[in-house]
């Protein structure tokens, strides 16, 4: 059979080495053909989460153990804020952590063909399944996002305890049970899609504690049952203080099956969004087939328990990562199992099924198993471009108009209104990364700029033109972007204060409270009393316009406002005073007021 070891003789030994050297080379050319992905589509601009791998960058800030244990969303992720703050250091950008990823599967799917190989005693052209399966583009979603290392890394640990424990010739030595232990450990610093796969792990460490101390091997037992007791201890405290799921999305038995069904049917890739039956089917006879007979192999074969064990581990870890999904993403139904950054989650269990063949099958048609699988895969390598295509697309779009708007010196809250919904989630908090990524000269600020976009924050006053000559207020003004204009904002009592040219007989401008002093984003007395602004010639003149404006209780009181004053020309005041007062004597903090668009002529 094409996958037994050669059995003796030059041609024997020749079609072994071809067989080796066809597999290899489906590796090296999926390989090249995603490292192409990446270069072409990934971005030096970080977007999304991987803004919070630049925190730790600024010069006030560093990657203390607080740092590495804090949450991205619901994620515990010290390990990736490791390995992607190191090659920030090297002098990578975020895209380092997106090529790592590629090459973190790529030694996953060369490793796994090896030990295919020492298992079977030969390389079969079915183990090309290995590179088909975490190296076709289907990964593109991922492949953009330093973050995704979440999804990686638990893979590669994953098929590194499947390769300590089956590599093994004769019973497990303390050191790999150690090795084993410490990748189970390490899964819980990946986030929730390696902490997921712990348990059945955990218990695989208990029994081969069990079995090495009935052997007599007592070191073996101590390493195992440690390794357990620290693991387990580490499970039961890594969800502590992370956000609880959300209540108001009522839990429903029924979304969390269809969810992790779902999961389970990205083992096929892209194709699972367009074959969504086919690919379930083929996943599911895959997992429950294999788990029937690894299930067999335990009953009926004493001596292969450890090794069938650690199989039925892979297998439930990923089933277990599926309800995971499936309780925290009710809120997605239903497409929540189908997620682009859930790419590859659930192809430890594939792995598994295709060296158990390789290692229990005897039958012919069980070994046609990795056959249909790889042809399967083979079969979807286009729709998986296609999907590719329309993924790197969009995120080379978005890259170019992010260069354009900062090469046309557009300011931070111009950029964070027009990319908030396509970077982040919300425009605050982008505003503060675009700030980050500012301080820290990276992309898309990482080149002699024609204008400033912290101008105005250096400089508020120069927010207007004319600029103010001077100020008085209790607080220093301060700018924002507001209904597209740029706005000085003036904490009651306040006074901006313009010098007239001689001729001046007319004051056009823009007034208003901003929303910052009348949005329900707390308490009352976070709120406006409602404000009077007004208008003088000279610190000592009369009024010559009062407006009073109450947002909170007036919604008509929203908004920007257009003035525009006249006087009489030849007055011997040469300044304009704009004033703000709060409504209710004495003023309070919340009390702001902001002029925009002033004009004097």
């Amino acid at each position: 059979m094409d996958g037994a070891a050669p059995t003796g003789g030059s041609a024997g030994a020749l079609g072994a080495r071809l067989r080796f050297a066809c597999v290899l080379l489906v590796w090296a050319l999926l390989l090249a053909d995603a490292l192409r992905f990446v270069a072409w589509a990934a971005s030096p601009i970080a977007i999304s989460d991987d803004l919070m791998f630049l925190l730790p960058l600024l010069p006030e800030q560093s990657l203390t153990l607080t740092e590495l244990w804090s949450p991205i969303n619901e994620h515990r992720v010290p390990l990736v804020r490791l390995v992607v703050h190191g090659l920030l250091l090297l002098g990578c950008d975020t895209r380092g952590g997106m090529y790592a990823q590629v090459l973190v599967l790529a030694a996953v799917a060369l490793g796994s063909i090896l030990l295919a190989r020492r298992l079977r005693g030969g390389t079969s052209l079915a183990d090309a399944v290995f590179p088909l399966l975490w190296l076709h583009q289907g990964y593109a979603d991922s492949w953009i996002f330093a973050l995704q290392l979440t999804v990686a890394l638990p893979i590669a640990l994953v098929v590194a305890n499947l390769a300590l424990v089956l590599g093994a010739r004769g019973p497990l030595a303390a050191g790999r049970i150690s090795a084993v232990g410490a990748c189970t450990l390490l899964l819980g610093t990946c986030g929730g899609f390696g902490w997921s796969q712990m348990p059945p792990w955990i218990l695989w460490l208990a029994y081969a504690g069990w079995n090495a101390a009935r052997a007599g091997r007592r070191r073996a037992a101590g390493c195992a049952w440690v390794a357990a007791a620290l693991a387990l201890a580490y499970c039961a405290v890594y969800p502590l203080g992370l956000p609880e799921r959300d209540a108001q999305v009522p839990f429903e038995l029924v979304k969390l099956v269809g969810i992790a069904l779902q999961f389970v049917s990205l083992s096929a890739g892209a194709a699972a969004y367009h074959h969504a039956w086919p690919s379930l089917a083929l996943a599911l006879a895959l997992i429950v087939g294999t788990g029937y007979g690894l299930a067999r192999v335990g009953v009926l074969r004493r001596e292969e328990r450890e090794r069938s064990g650690a199989l039925l581990a892979a297998l439930l870890g990923t089933l277990g990562l599926g309800v995971a999904i499936g309780v925290a993403r009710q809120d997605a139904w239903p497409i929540a199992g189908l997620a682009g950054r859930y790419m590859g989650g659930p192809t430890p269990a594939v792995a598994a099924a295709v060296l158990a063949v390789a290692l229990y099958a005897r039958s012919r048609w069980l070994r046609a198993a990795p056959w249909v699988l790889a042809l399967a895969l083979a079969a979807t390598l286009p729709l998986q471009r296609e999907t590719a295509y329309y993924v790197g697309a969009e995120r080379r779009a978005l890259t170019r108009e992010l260069d354009q708007a900062v090469a046309a010196g557009a300011t931070l809250d111009e950029l964070s209104e027009r990319f908030w919904t396509r970077c982040m989630n919300g425009p605050v908090t982008y505003r503060r990364c675009l700030a980050t990524q500012l301080e820290l000269r990276v992309a898309p600020f990482d080149r002699p700029l024609q204008h400033d976009p912290l101008r105005f924050e250096r400089d508020p006053l120069s927010a207007l033109e004319p600029r103010p000559t001077q100020w008085r207020a209790p607080r220093p003004p301060v700018y924002r972007r507001l209904e597209g204009r740029d706005a000085l904002l003036l904490n009651a009592d306040g006074e901006l204060v313009f010098a007239l040219p001689p001729g001046t007989t007319r004051v056009r401008a823009r007034y208003g409270v901003p929303p910052i002093a009348w949005a329900d984003f707390g308490d009352a007395a976070s709120r406006t009393r409602g404000v009077v602004f007004a208008a003088r010639l000279g610190r000592d003149g009369p009024p010559l316009w009062e407006q009073e404006l109450d947002p909170v209780q007036r919604a008509e009181d929203r908004g920007l406002r257009a003035l525009e004053l006249s006087f009489p020309a030849g007055r011997e005041a040469r300044e304009l005073v704009l004033s703000v007062r709060g409504r209710v004597a004495p003023s309070a903090g919340p009390d702001w007021g902001a002029f925009a668009a002033v004009e004097l002529d």
